[in-house]
């Protein structure tokens, strides 16, 4: 029996995580590309037509696969897709790749692709040109793609008699990245007839193992569904021993005792979605998190929507949890979610709740772009005009300063916008799924010789309201129409590498570089600014930068933050000033490429 209900409880994880990954898609964090001074609206100029390259004529892309030695990886895989076109309808091209880790494709239809590599038990570290980030490539682009060993852990699960617990579920919980910044959830193992488990292509950093804390989701069923989760070495949650992962380490012997504990349940109702939207088209889902961290224990409930929406959660130890429910109807019909729900769970279940569904927000506009005149176009910039507005992805995140700072009658729905919207061939488009919230819009455009010049809304008489530099702030279920992101042609990229300015001295773990406009009138355009993180090895890089001058500041960060400095205006004014008196200045122009800077960092004083 318990056999039978292990392969239910694949089958059925199997299936959840199909529809999950099909219908909930996770904006991409895209970084904010920087824009030029002038912040006039102008008509756009018409864009040549593009001369392609043979290769780029004959639909190829092409590269090598090599670790971070240099050595060839012939067995990795190469996935490439297509930006701009839905997963559901467009084809993976063939891919080639010899014994010394050569990569080819062909036949690509014109527009921009995401590449990437994969190998079981290395990380993709870096891609060049580009970066892991930002990185779109066109037919006729040659590309390097460097993997690294990844990390691994190992250990054997028993219970209270020594004996090896089988076939129950073990995760990897980063709490903190190598450089110190918030960490991810790793995929489900299970442990073998041994009780034995081990994970692989883990990312250097600090780790806490959990065992079952599937448990609590009744879309996964096992024979462990009402247990309490057990945290290394034989803990709960709080009390979870952390362990350190290094670059292409191996730990072994983190041996967990299952705490065989009966937990609680939490369950309720989701309500206040229409009815007409019940059927196959209609998705609902309940998440379930613990407060305060917010990590997500379980997503819960993802359900076609037959009119009955209760739920409950299974296997909690007591403490507190948030809860969300979101609804949808495929696709772009429908969008609700509801407010984020706190419960205690203190010796006890915790029945009856209420998750009221609220519709969400969308904002429409329009992307256009402006391009430099023929005759004063540099030479650098005619390979690279832009093909089709079409292939820019507009996108849109949360700007909230502080999250213990939003008050506790205004805790909004917590939800994403779906991944982006593409314009069509009038550079129209629509982002759907918009919790209450401010946010800021990012549209990195298909090629690097492109940057965002402004994004504004239109505002009271003939006023333009500079979304750019202010952000927006969206009401739950607001419909916000007219806004206008330009891009322009001629950004430049700077890339290389800080140094510390004595030698045997070592960079702060976390670093970033800012590029600040020198120009007094570009002091509130938020769009000239730009930030680069340092890695480990001092690399650093910028794309789409708008042409001008540039004060460098290198600033070691003492805490990690998604909002950028210069998004607020103390923070950006105390910028300016740190930039101006450190006197590090460079000029760029129109598509220039700068690959081999070097900058001295040195530790401010009293520090």
């Amino acid at each position: 029996m318990i056999n039978q209900a292990l392969s239910i409880k694949a089958l059925l994880y199997a299936a959840n995580t199909a529809l999950r990954n099909l219908f909930i898609v996770t904006i991409a964090l895209l970084p904010f590309a920087a824009s030029s001074a002038s912040a006039q609206q102008s008509t756009p100029s018409p864009t040549p037509s593009p001369q392609p390259t043979p290769s780029a004529r004959a639909g190829i892309i092409t590269g090598r696969i090599v670790t971070n030695d240099g050595q060839s990886l012939a067995n990795a895989r190469v996935n490439i897709s297509q930006i701009g076109v839905s997963m559901l309808t467009r084809s993976n091209p063939v891919v080639t790749i010899d014994a010394q880790g050569n990569f080819r494709t062909s036949d690509l239809a014109p527009g921009a692709y995401g590449v990437s590599a994969s190998l079981p038990g290395y990380l993709q570290v870096s891609i060049t040109p580009g970066s892991l980030e930002s990185g779109r490539y066109q037919p006729g682009d040659v590309i390097t793609i460097t993997l690294a060993k990844a990390g691994v852990i190992t250990g054997q699960v028993t219970n209270e008699r020594g004996e090896p617990v089988v076939a129950i579920g073990v995760r990897g919980i980063q709490i903190r990245t190598e450089d110190g910044r918030p960490g991810g959830t790793y995929p489900l193992i299970e442990t073998d007839d041994r009780g034995h488990y081990r994970m692989f292509g883990l990312s250097p950093g600090t780790y806490i193992v959990s065992v079952n804390d599937d448990s609590q989701s009744p879309s996964l069923p096992s024979p462990y569904s009402r247990l309490t989760p057990t945290y290394y070495p034989s803990a709960t949650r709080d009390t979870a021993k952390e362990i350190t992962l290094r670059p292409g380490e191996e730990v072994s012997g983190i041996d967990i005792r299952f705490r065989n504990e009966r937990g609680r349940t939490i369950s309720g109702t989701v309500t206040g979605a229409s009815e007409s939207f019940v059927g196959p088209s209609a998705l609902w889902l309940v998440m379930l998190a613990r407060f305060p961290s917010s990590a997500p224990m379980t997503s819960g409930y993802n359900q076609r929507d037959t009119g009955v929406r209760n739920f409950t959660f299974y296997g909690l130890p007591d403490g507190e949890y948030e809860l969300r429910a979101e609804y949808q109807v495929e696709p772009s019909k429908y969008y609700a979610a509801s407010l984020t729900r706190r419960v205690t769970v203190k010796g006890a279940d915790v029945a009856g709740l209420e998750l009221p569904l609220l519709p969400l927000a969308s904002v429409s506009g329009r992307i256009v772009a402006e391009a430099l005149p023929p005759a004063t176009r540099p030479a650098a910039c005619a390979a690279e005009q832009i093909k089709s507005l079409q292939e820019t992805r507009i996108s849109a995140r949360l700007d909230e300063k502080d999250e213990k700072e939003i008050p506790a009658d205004r805790q909004r729905v917590v939800s994403v916008p779906l991944n982006g919207s593409m314009p069509n061939a009038q550079g129209e488009f629509t982002l759907f799924k918009l919790a209450a919230g401010h946010y800021r819009f990012s549209a990195p455009p298909i090629n690097q010789h492109w940057y965002i010049r402004s994004i504004t809304l239109p505002g009271a008489g003939n006023a333009m309201r500079d979304v750019g530099r202010d952000g927006l702030t969206i009401k739950l279920g607001e419909q916000v129409n007219g806004l206008t992101i330009t891009v322009a042609e001629g950004s430049a990229s700077l890339r290389g590498q800080v140094m510390p300015d004595k030698e045997g001295t070592r960079l702060p773990s976390r670093l970033s570089l800012y590029a600040v406009p020198v120009e007094e009138r570009s002091a509130d355009d938020v769009l000239r600014y730009a930030q680069a993180f340092v890695g480990a090895n001092g690399k650093f890089g910028f794309e789409d930068l708008a042409p001008g001058k540039y004060w460098l500041l290198p600033r070691a960060e003492t805490v990690s933050s998604a909002r950028p400095a210069m998004q607020d205006s103390d923070e950006r004014a105390k910028l300016r000033r740190e930039a101006e008196a450190a006197k590090v200045e460079i000029e760029l122009q129109p598509c220039q490429r700068v690959s081999d800077y070097t900058l001295r960092y040195a530790a401010p004083a009293n520090k």
